[in-house]
């Protein structure tokens, strides 16, 4: 499995309920190290490799 996602170096980033005018609504995101993924992949057992 590959999968494609902005990660942060120094620590989390989050946003909540920003406007896009693009998309015409409001969104939320939360931009995750690379640690905390590598965590909650072994946590679910999956083999990073």
């Amino acid at each position: 499995m590959l999968i494609r996602d902005y990660t942060r170096i120094n620590g989390r980033y989050k946003i909540v309920n920003k406007y896009c005018n693009a998309l015409k609504t409001y969104y939320n995101v939360l931009y995750r190290t690379r640690k905390e993924y590598i965590k909650m992949f072994k946590r679910t057992g999956y083999i990073l490799i």
